[in-house]
């Protein structure tokens, strides 16, 4: 029994310093655990610390390679010229040493020259190549940005075409730049004759009216001849408007049927130019192009343009009325209506896509199915033609940058008078139609309607009489038009 209680006494011992042991295991353990979060946490918050300094190095890095990267940019367009003008003189000398080969065929070092600056060529323009594809990623930063004036429209389609300056054609105004552009050389398959001066009143301005008309038109133009041509003979007989020509302007079409009744169109008639340009509704703007070139070289007499589309009705009277008032007035200035939208839309018939028209606006330009121009303004038009890439809409075109570049003031019809309006009052009112030069008339029953409105009004047969009063205006008296300057410039 003694044996048996020592043997407990030791158990119990054992089992005291047992537990003594593991309390002081626990007591040691457990702030050693606390310690090591505590180090944790400070360890978290130094790599905090550092990602966010790492962070702040990389965007400072970043904001000096965008600096880099805009200066590259910004001389990008200038590199790519520079390329194409080299590239564009090597192709003349390969051409004038191929002449000499051809001379001296025999000669090695010749021949091995010829082969050396063609590689230089081919080099070049695969340089050129990556400088456009560089610039049409680097395009992307001008998108939605102000629109920035016609030099840099004009370096941006450059660099973005890879157009190269045209060798052998004489600019008309050397000062606009290199021509890019060949407005000189169009061919006209039908044409008029050139301009006279009109022998029914001297001192009376000349104008020449051109209407605008896609190949296949033909009943269009056949009404037009039916209406306002009419009245347009009558005035020009009666001496009310000195007339230097008039004609439908057209260009090639590819259905061999239609050319031929153009052509017999033209012999019954007489009043057809075709130019010889494939007539498309982007294409406007190398049509207008061809117009002008014909107008340059055949209509030197006339003092006053008014172009039109072949949806409108043209108050011929007031094209009379219109041209007395500001023959001595245009001052380097061309006349027609705002557009009223002057920003670029981006799908539908009058898209532009964003590489095409990168900015979120327009320059100040005309409405275009209806405007006057001086006379002197066609040359420098038609020099800004041949610097300024060309533009899918001939109304942004040449109403817009290349008169930008040609330095010719624009002015907008104000004050209930017009020089092109549309929206129509039913029936047609003789007040309204003495207040404006054209109207837009699509329908061929409602042109007729306005054209014989117009028809008893001028003869007499109906009055305008003034709204509120018992005023009656004289269907003799001249209507008088007016403008204003564009009031923001989007130039």
């Amino acid at each position: 029994m003694n044996r048996g209680c020592a043997n407990y006494a030791n158990t119990f011992a054992v089992l005291g310093s047992l537990l003594i042991l593991g309390s002081s295991i626990i007591y040691v353990m457990q702030p050693t655990t606390m310690f090591t979060h505590q180090q944790d946490s400070a360890l978290s918050t130094r790599r905090k610390e550092e990602t966010v300094s790492v962070l702040i190095y990389e965007k400072q890095i970043l904001e000096v390679k965008l600096k880099l990267w805009e200066e590259e940019k910004k001389s990008m367009t200038t590199l790519l010229e520079v390329t194409q003008h080299l590239n564009a003189a090597l192709i003349d000398k390969v051409e004038l040493l191929k002449q000499v080969t051809a001379k001296r065929s025999g000669q090695f070092p010749t021949n091995q020259l010829i082969q050396q600056l063609q590689k230089q060529k081919e080099m070049l323009e695969a340089n050129a190549t990556l400088h456009r594809e560089f610039f049409q990623d680097a395009s992307r930063f001008l998108y939605n940005t102000s629109y920035p004036g016609v030099e840099n429209y004009t370096r941006y389609i450059v660099a973005l075409r890879g157009m190269l300056p045209l060798d052998g054609i004489e600019p008309l105004k050397p000062e606009f730049g290199a021509v890019i552009n060949d407005v000189l050389s169009f061919q006209y398959p039908i044409t008029v004759p050139s301009c006279r001066d009109d022998e029914t009143n001297g001192t009376e301005p000349l104008v020449f009216i051109a209407v605008n008309s896609a190949p296949d038109n033909f009943h269009k133009r056949e009404v037009i001849r039916q209406t306002w041509v009419t009245r347009l003979k009558a005035e020009r007989e009666q001496g009310l408007l000195n007339l230097a020509g008039f004609a439908f302007v057209v260009g090639l079409t590819e259905n061999n049927e239609t050319q031929i009744k153009i052509e017999k169109e033209s012999e019954t008639f007489g009043d057809i130019i075709q130019i010889d340009m494939f007539d498309a509704y982007r294409n406007l703007s190398v049509k207008v192009a061809g117009l002008f070139n014909w107008l340059y070289r055949n209509c030197s007499q006339m003092d006053f343009l008014l172009k039109v589309d072949d949806d409108v009705y043209v108050n011929v009277r007031n094209v009379a009325h219109f041209v007395t008032q500001f023959q001595n007035q245009s001052n380097y200035t061309i006349f027609g209506i705002s557009p009223g939208i002057f920003y670029p839309q981006r799908a539908g018939k009058w898209a532009l896509t964003y590489e095409e028209w990168p900015w979120s606006q327009y320059p100040d330009y005309f409405l275009g199915p209806a405007v006057l121009l001086p006379a002197h303004t066609i040359l420098p038009l038609l020099a800004a033609f041949q610097v300024t890439p060309m533009s899918p809409f001939d109304d942004l075109y040449y109403t817009g940058m290349c008169r930008e570049k040609a330095g010719i003031n624009i002015r907008y019809s104000i004050n209930a008078t017009s020089v092109f309006v549309m929206g129509l009052p039913h029936p047609p009112d003789p007040c309204y139609l003495r207040r404006h030069i054209s109207f837009l008339i699509p329908d061929e029953n409602q042109l007729k309607l306005w054209h014989n409105a117009t028809d008893d009004f001028y003869n007499n047969r109906t009055q305008c009489i003034v709204d509120g009063t018992n005023i009656t205006i004289d269907h003799i008296q001249p209507s008088q038009f007016y403008f204003t300057e564009p009031k923001i410039s989007s130039t």
